[in-house]
C-alpha cells in the first residue's frame, strides 16, 4: 500500500507540468494545493525509508520534469534570450529586447521564438553575470542540440542533485522527514526543473556558503552575481571581518557596475529601478503601504517605502544582537524580504524550504506564507482579484499573526523575543 501512495505523487507532478494552464484557476487549486497537501501526507511516511531510497526517489521526480514545457511561466524566455545574445556577442543590459535587431543575432529563429513568448521585450536585463553564464551556455550548447528547455533542465537536475547530496552532510542529524520538505516539495521540483528558475542555482550557491565555511565569502559573492537579492545576506560579514566586509562590498558592486548598471540611468527607468517605483505582483505586506499611499496620488513609491521599511527591520535585528549564526541570518532576512518585496512570485518560496530545514521551528510559519503567495497565480486568470487576495492575506495576519509571535517568542532564539 506504501509503494502505490509513493507512486501516485509523480502523477500528480507529470498533471501539473503537462495538463494545466495557469489562467485556469481550477488548474491552480487541482495543479498546487493537491500536490502540495500531498506532499505533507508523504512526509508521515518518509521516516521509515531509508535517506538513500528518498534521495533516489526525489531524483526521479526531478527526471520526470524533463521534457515538459514553461507553462506556468515566461521568464525562461529572457533568460535564454539573454544567452542568445550573449553568444552573438551583444550584452544583454544595453538595450531591451524590443530594441535588438534580430537580424543581427546568430540564431535568429530563435530570437524571435523567445521575443514572442516573453513578458519582458520593453525592459532591461536585471540578471547578474553568474546567472547569465549558465544560459551563455545553454545557447552554445543549443546550437549543437536544439533543446533549450531541455538543456536547461538537466542543469538544473545536476544542481538539484548536489544540493540535496550537501544537505544531510550540512544537517546530519535531521530525520528524514526533514530532508523532505525540500527535496519533495512539489514547488521546488515543478518551479525550480519544469519551469527553470534559477531560484535553484540561488540554494545550491547557498549550500556551497553553508558547508565550505572558509570560502563562504566567494560563494556570497557568486550568489549576489547570481540574483541581486543575495544582498540581503552580507549584513552578517560586517561582525566578523570589517575590512573584508567593505572589500567584499567594494567588489560586488564593481561587477554589478560594469556588468548589470553598465546603463546606470536606463536600468533605473527601464530595468531594476522599476521594482522600486513601478513593478508590484503577489506583494503580502506591500499592499499597507501602496494603498495608503494611493490616496495622496503617490502609489508609485509603494515599493520604496516598503523595503525601505524591510531594510530598516533587518538593520535594527542585525544592530540588536551581537552575533548570528549565518542560518539563522540567512533565514531571517530572505523571510523578511519576502515579506515586503513588491513583487513576490511562488517559487521565491525555494530558498526558504532550504532554509526552514535548519530552523524546523519555523515551518508552520513558512507554510502560511506559501500558502498566501500560492494566490498569487489567480491574478493571471482574474487581475480584479488582487483585492480579495490582499484582504486574505491581513486577514490570515490579522487572525493568526498573533499566534505565530507567541509561537516564535516560545521557540525561537532571545533575538526574537
Amino acid at each position: 500500500m506504501q509503494k502505490i501512495l509513493f507512486f501516485i505523487y509523480p502523477t500528480l507532478l507529470l498533471f501539473s507540468v503537462h495538463c494545466a494552464r495557469r489562467e485556469d484557476p481550477i488548474a491552480v487549486i487541482c495543479v498546487w494545493i493537491v500536490p502540495f497537501l500531498y506532499f505533507f501526507y508523504l512526509k508521515n511516511f518518509i521516516p521509515t525509508i531509508s535517506f538513500r531510497m528518498i534521495f533516489l526517489y526525489s531524483v526521479f521526480l526531478r527526471l520526470l520534469m524533463l521534457g515538459s514545457q514553461p507553462i506556468w511561466s515566461d521568464d525562461i524566455y529572457r533568460y535564454l534570450w539573454d544567452g542568445l545574445l550573449l553568444q552573438s556577442g551583444v550584452s544583454p543590459y544595453l538595450a531591451p529586447p524590443n530594441l535588438v535587431f534580430i537580424s543581427e543575432l546568430s540564431s535568429g529563429n530563435e530570437a524571435e521564438y523567445y521575443l514572442k513568448n516573453m513578458n519582458s521585450a520593453g525592459f532591461l536585463s536585471v540578471y547578474p553575470a553568474v546567472l547569465q553564464s549558465v544560459f551563455y551556455f545553454v545557447a552554445i550548447v543549443q546550437t549543437m542540440f536544439s533543446h533549450p528547455f531541455l538543456i536547461t533542465q538537466c542543469i538544473f537536475v545536476l544542481i538539484e542533485m548536489v544540493t540535496m547530496a550537501l544537505i544531510p552532510k550540512i544537517l546530519p542529524n535531521q530525520n528524514s522527514g526533514q530532508y523532505w520538505l525540500y527535496f519533495g516539495n512539489p514547488i521546488v521540483i515543478v518551479e525550480g526543473v519544469s519551469q527553470m528558475h534559477p531560484e535553484v542555482l540561488f540554494v545550491f550557491l547557498l549550500a556551497l556558503s553553508i558547508k565550505f565555511k572558509n570560502y563562504k565569502n566567494l560563494f556570497l559573492f557568486l550568489l549576489i552575481q547570481c540574483k541581486i537579492t543575495g544582498l540581503v545576506f552580507v549584513f552578517n560579514l560586517f561582525k566578523t571581518n570589517k575590512v573584508k566586509f567593505f572589500v567584499f562590498l567594494f567588489l560586488t558592486i564593481i561587477v554589478l557596475v560594469l556588468t548589470v548598471f553598465q546603463n546606470f540611468l536606463f536600468q533605473l527607468e527601464k530595468g531594476f529601478g522599476l521594482f522600486f517605483h513601478s513593478f508590484r505582483y503577489g506583494g503580502i505586506l506591500e499592499p499597507g503601504f501602496y494603498y495608503p499611499l494611493s490616496l495622496l496620488k503617490l502609489e508609485y513609491l509603494s515599493g520604496i517605502f516598503s523595503l525601505g521599511f524591510a531594510f530598516t527591520l533587518l538593520l535594527y535585528l542585525f544592530l540588536k544582537k551581537k552575533v548570528w549564526e549565518d542560518v539563522d541570518w540567512f533565514f531571517v532576512s530572505y523571510f523578511i524580504y519576502l515579506l515586503f518585496t513588491p513583487v513576490f512570485h511562488l517559487w521565491y518560496n525555494i530558498p526558504l524550504y532550504f532554509l526552514v530545514l535548519f530552523a524546523p521551528q519555523y515551518e508552520r510559519i513558512v507554510l502560511a506564507l506559501t500558502f498566501l503567495s500560492l494566490f498569487s497565480y489567480f491574478l493571471y486568470s482574474h487581475p480584479s482579484w488582487e483585492f480579495y487576495r490582499v484582504s486574505l492575506v491581513f486577514f490570515v495576519l490579522g487572525v493568526y499573526g498573533k499566534k505565530i509571535y507567541n509561537h516564535i517568542c516560545k521557540t525561537a532564539s532571545p533575538w526574537f523575543r
